[in-house]
């Protein structure tokens, strides 16, 4: 889209399909959810709302609006960041138990008996309190499919997304990262691990300083 294809049919479908796929399920499901105790990716919902917020307002169908309502609310009912469960360690014991294919019964999975182990833990012990996500309190540009609580506010303000008590503890965050001269400093780094690298680790940071601010003007119109 950002490349001048928004008309392609082929964006067209592939956006129509994204947007009904999360309608349907009520989020993001993908096969590592499995493994979680989370039934929705809570990771990857900022790079959907900036992937449907590209989208002119007008021309949104109804099931790219649904689907962003869907995003949105996910990320305000977990205050951004809060929805690490509380029983996470107790889980990870359960998922390092868990056996091989060779030693289950022929014709069982591997992925059937965590689905049944799932089922019973959360029966039994249910999701726990939520608690914050450590990796999304480190700011940092570019990002890959994991988020953070800046790059979530941004996707927030893109699709118009009015200010709430959900978004003041997210917001006191970013005002507490800012340096004595206004500036943002990277905290999470991809360099070394993509082609070139962005910015230096550590120091002021052009691109985190244009975001939070862009965030801060929409949510308390200042900045």
């Amino acid at each position: 889209m950002r490349l001048g294809s928004s008309d392609h049919a082929v964006v067209a479908e592939e956006l129509g399909a994204l947007a009904q796929r999360i309608a349907e399920n009520g989020g993001i499901r993908c096969e590592a959810m499995g493994w979680s105790l989370l039934e929705h990716c809570h990771m990857c919902i900022p790079k959907l709302i900036l992937c449907f917020a590209e989208i002119p307002e007008a021309e949104r169908s109804e099931s790219v609006r649904t689907a962003i309502e869907i995003l949105v609310a996910s990320l305000l009912e977990n205050h951004v960041h809060v929805y690490v469960s509380s029983h996470r360690k107790a889980w990870q014991d359960v998922l390092a138990a868990a056996p091989k294919k060779e030693d289950l019964p022929k014709g069982e999975t591997v992925k059937a008996w965590i689905a049944d182990q799932k089922r019973t833990f959360l029966e039994q012990q249910g999701y726990g309190e939520k608690a914050p996500k450590p990796g999304w309190l480190k700011f940092g540009f570019p990002l890959n499919y994991n988020s953070d609580i800046l790059e979530a506010l941004f996707a927030l303000s893109r699709v118009g997304t009015p200010m709430s008590p959900a978004l003041e503890e997210p917001l006191r965050i970013v005002r507490s990262k800012m340096t004595d001269q206004g500036t943002w400093k990277l905290e999470n780094s991809l360099n070394g691990k993509v082609w070139a690298g962005v910015e230096e680790k550590g120091k002021p940071s052009k691109w985190l300083t244009l975001t939070a601010l862009r965030v801060l003007a929409h949510f308390e119109g200042q900045g």
